[in-house]
């Protein structure tokens, strides 16, 4: 609304808000489960309808993520087009990590689930056998104990 208090007048109008952004596209037909690698994308500057969205930007973190459905070749990514990357498959061997103030342990371990970066997955110690409950900390890492 436009308006002017003398005289009294007011005006309405539309308007349509444009956003430029260096958005990811991919940069061929990805399948749903891709972990995404810079290979995979390219940088373009895109006009887009409405307000900047949730589109994917030049310096995104790429590593932990994959995609939750298809996009075909020269689709932008958005957020929702992407999740945690599974780190850790059920029945991997993986390093356990417990930690506690001043010690660190380090071990041998069987997953029992799949998980997701700072997800919860359940391991088997192989020494101990013990099931011992952790978060995910990268490929094949699963931290346990207070510091997690």
């Amino acid at each position: 609304m436009i308006s002017c208090d003398a005289p009294r007048w007011s005006i309405y109008t539309q308007l349509a808000l444009r956003s430029r952004i260096n958005a990811l596209v991919a940069k061929r037909t990805l399948p749903r489960g891709t972990q995404l690698s810079d290979a995979d994308v390219t940088i373009e500057r895109e006009w887009r309808d409405g307000p900047p969205g949730d589109y994917l930007r030049e310096g995104e973190d790429l590593t932990a993520l994959q995609l939750r459905r298809s996009v075909s070749a020269g689709s932008v990514l958005t957020s929702s087009d992407l999740e945690a990357a599974v780190l850790v498959r059920r029945g991997q061997s993986v390093t356990l990590l417990s930690e506690m103030p001043g010690v660190l342990v380090r071990s041998d371990a069987i997953a029992l689930a799949d998980g997701r970066q700072g997800g919860p997955v359940a391991v088997r110690s192989i020494s101990s056998q013990r099931v011992v409950d952790g978060v995910v900390a990268g490929p094949g890492l699963v931290r346990a104990g207070a510091g997690y």
